[in-house]
């Protein structure tokens, strides 16, 4: 192995992947050396001083830089040269302060387990196990010491597996927040829509509801719509704000002037009617009423800071300092309005949003909601946003997250979001990677990770040079993540569905199922090797199953093949016979489908002219019937929606983001008198 082989490996860089068809793709030198400048000088003296960092100098570290210990091992390791082994380690847990002693005791080396062991210039040095006493999960400080040496580590107790309820089958909703209809909504579907579902979902015996991610945009360039590439996934976005329900508005004349002039009204109506939401428009009227409620709250209370609200508001501002980051950068770069320079006022609209979505939560439990909502983690953040800019020691600047080359992108994906640095991540103890898990598990009872393979690894673009936007594979620290993330989710009690979707490497498939973390499929996917649908029996257990999601049509656009025209008018098909070739391979599937249903279900009376509502409800009710821990129906679906949310491949072309459903959110759920039978299928299961 040369050093530049050594530095590939050692800084994660792929050598080859299984692509989306099953063939061998091995990475040139070229593209792995390029990806590693990304990290790295390339100078040879460089490249000899990386490779010794990450190779040797760690095994002359008594306790590497955060230690795990495995709940059911009662254990951690620790690294010696020979000098040591006649020595007695003294350990010593305490508190995540370093104050309060949690456990102690002793081991001789000599009668600890060698695990491992590593030569350098003729010396043997060697890993071995030490046991610990039973420790409750969590996070501690780890204090050793043996002979001379002494050190201090941050320690993990992670368990074996996430937070779930065995063999429970659940039903819920899917559904883009923002695109819901309602008459007392300011444009936007808000908190209080939420809340309506809520309790209309609950009703009908639902168990949980899925959003789409609810980070914080960019409130300068509010058409910057995509809930996937957002400003900073530690906030959460205030156009969701349920402004009528808040008591600054009840409370403040102007607020409730300024609602019921004929201009709002008639500015908000002529909006409302739209089919794409205006994201302009629809933030100028709500940043409007916001600056009027902030007045009123900071009359009211904030003023004299002596009220209990302006004591819990301070509270907040006080103890939230990753919001703190987030309203810094908003008062140096949101330059749309003056009232930005009040550092209280973002704090002020992050405190409402956060209040609110907790109470959608505790509603959805108190409504019977098994689970309740399940929130969406996005994969990654904008480069130009604070989540960015406050941790950019971690990020990659030179390259950009995104997928291989497969059928539906022959030149693969650029998502447009900076890669983490896995070394760094590692260096600074993980604590970002802990504060987003933490907190979007925060008010929910699971949380959906997208693109859980990120755990494991990225496709990382070049964004410059002569092989821009060609990339490969980077690995990352996945024992570890994964362990951090089964923490989180118990000690928040918040399960944990994975993204999975594409090319999944078969080893994170398999850890993720012993870690009892759901995984994520679609059935338009869910094909065998002979390209029909699979059976019942041979879905897999412990997964959430849509028949569709935001990325793929919905189910009417599908039976009716317009989402092929659509694409054809938008000129994503590389050649003209594509689009032929795409609905000869849809009729099929077509057919398929009504073959699956016949063999599944007693439903001969369904033909290719049929109806797609009454093909998709029979779908549904047979999925219904699987052993498929979690059946999730697409709002969308039930809204007898055409238009596509997003189409991937899209940017200025088509307006993601931002299609309304047809529906007001009251009707969604009770023209369809199917859903009863759902649940008793569901229940039978």
């Amino acid at each position: 192995m040369t050093e530049l082989e050594q530095a590939f490996y050692l800084h994660g860089i792929g050598l080859e992947y299984t692509g989306y068809t099953g063939e061998k793709v091995v990475f040139s030198e070229s593209i792995r050396a390029a990806i590693l400048s990304t990290m790295t000088e390339l100078n040879p003296a460089h490249i000899l001083e990386q490779n010794y960092q990450l190779d040797v100098a760690p095994w002359f570290n008594l306790l590497p830089e955060t230690v795990f210990s495995a709940s059911w091992l009662q254990s951690f390791e620790v690294k010696l040269s020979a000098a040591y082994w006649q020595h007695t380690l003294e350990w010593a847990v305490y508190d995540l302060a370093g104050q309060t002693l949690i456990a102690q005791g002793q081991c001789r080396m000599d009668e600890s387990n060698l695990v491992g062991d590593y030569f350098y210039q003729g010396e043997r040095l060697t890993e071995h196990t030490i046991p610990t006493s039973v420790l409750a999960l969590g996070y501690y400080c780890l204090s050793i010491k043996v002979a001379d040496q002494q050190v201090t580590r941050p320690l993990v107790v992670y368990p074996k597996t996430g937070y779930h309820q065995a063999d429970q089958k659940y039903w819920g909703l899917s559904l883009q927040l923002y695109s819901v209809r309602s008459q007392t909504n300011l444009g936007i579907g808000d908190f209080a829509d939420l809340q309506i579902l809520i309790k209309e979902a609950a009703l009908q015996g639902a168990d949980y509801i899925l959003l789409n991610p609810l980070h914080a945009l960019f409130d300068n360039e509010p058409e910057r719509a995509s809930p996937y590439s957002p400003n900073d996934r530690l906030c959460l976005n205030p156009l969701y704000i349920d402004v009528l329900g808040c008591d600054d508005f009840k409370y403040s004349t102007e607020a409730q002037s300024l609602f019921n002039s004929d201009e709002f009204q008639t500015k908000l109506g002529t909006e409302k009617s739209q089919t794409y939401i205006d994201y302009k428009v629809i933030f100028s009227l709500k940043l409007t009423l916001f600056k009027l409620m902030y007045r009123q709250f900071y009359q009211q209370h904030l003023q004299a800071k002596t009220s209990d609200r302006a004591k819990q508001f301070l509270t907040y501002c006080t103890t939230s300092p990753r919001v703190t980051d987030f309203v810094n950068w908003q008062q140096m770069h949101v330059t749309c309005d003056p009232i930005y320079q009040d550092n209280h006022f973002s704090y002020y609209l992050q405190w409402l949003a956060t209040l609110q979505f907790e109470q959608c939560q505790q509603l959805a439990k108190h409504s019977g909601m098994k689970i309740g909502l399940v929130c969406d983690l996005a994969v990654g953040c904008a480069g130009d946003g604070n989540e960015f800019e406050a941790n950019e020691a971690i990020f990659i600047t030179k390259a950009s997250i995104g997928a291989p080359p497969d059928p539906w992108a022959s030149h693969g994906q650029n998502w447009g979001l900076p890669p983490l640095n896995p070394h760094a991540l590692k260096a600074s103890g993980y604590a970002h990677f802990i504060d987003l898990i933490r907190f979007n598990m925060k008010h929910c009872g699971a949380l959906r990770i997208d693109h859980v393979m990120s755990l494991l690894r990225l496709w990382w673009c070049l964004l410059e040079g002569p092989l821009k936007q060609h990339g490969c594979y980077v690995y990352y620290p996945f024992k570890e993540l994964l362990a951090l993330l089964n923490l989180e989710s118990q000690l928040n009690q918040c399960a944990v569905i994975g993204e999975d979707l594409g090319i999944v490497p078969p080893e994170i498939s398999l850890s993720l199922r012993d870690a009892q973390i759901y995984s994520n499929i679609l059935f338009y996917f869910e094909k065998d090797t002979a390209g029909q649908f699979r059976a019942l029996s041979e879905l897999k257990p412990h997964a959430l199953l849509m028949v569709a999601n935001h990325d793929v049509p919905t189910f009417k656009a599908w039976w009716h093949g317009s989402d092929l025209l659509l694409r054809n008018q938008l000129n994503l098909f590389e050649q003209p016979h594509i689009l032929e070739q795409a609905q000869i391979e849809r009729h099929h599937d077509k057919h398929k489908m009504l073959s699956w249903l016949q063999q599944h279900s007693e439903c001969g009376h369904l033909s290719i002219e049929s109806d797609f509502m009454i093909v998709y409800q029979q779908l549904l009710l047979t999925l219904a019937g699987s052993h498929v821990a979690m059946i999730t129906i697409q709002l969308d679906d039930l809204d007898d929606n055409e238009i596509p949310v997003n189409i991937p491949g899209t940017d200025k072309e088509y307006p993601n983001w931002c299609r309304r459903l047809n529906h007001d959110v009251f009707e969604l759920l009770r023209r369809h008198p199917f859903l009863a039978t759902l649940r008793l299928v569901r229940e039978k299961a």
